[in-house]
């Protein structure tokens, strides 16, 4: 059996917050996007299990410095994203203004599109672990 050939307009790879933000850009300009990913399209189970075996793997999601200080990074679809709840800081907007950038309308988009409130925490909230280790 020979593999279909398939043509893009874009390869993403990664598909975190960066990855996922210009995909939905550049396929709502009406762009065919691929996206790659290293981790695996498991079904999120919201274990402890499950988390410890994307985050705490060393040498691929668990890197370590010189200093001994650990980064974990999520290798799965959605990428640390679906482990940090996707929460994240309202930028400080006045500071891009000083530079004559403004950002005001892409922070409406997000807001839009990330529910439970302004940066998602609302809805993060909701599926934290309870005392069973489950969300």
């Amino acid at each position: 059996m020979t593999p279909a050939i398939q043509e893009f307009d874009a390869i993403v790879v990664g598909t975190g917050p960066g990855g996922a933000t210009l995909s939905k850009e550049l396929s709502q300009s009406g762009k065919k996007v691929l996206m790659l990913e290293w981790g695996n399209n498991n079904p999120v189970k919201g274990t402890a299990l499950q988390g410890a075996s994307q985050l705490l793997v060393p040498g691929k999601s668990l890197l370590l410095t010189n200093g001994m200080m650990s980064v974990a990074r999520g290798i799965t679809t959605g990428g640390s994203s679906l482990f940090y709840c996707a929460t994240a800081f309202h930028p400080p907007v006045d500071m891009f203004k000083a530079y004559g950038i403004d950002i005001t309308r892409e922070i409406e988009e997000v807001k839009a599109d990330v529910p439970g409130g302004p940066n998602g925490t609302a809805a993060c909230l909701s599926r934290m672990p309870s005392r069973r280790g489950r969300f």
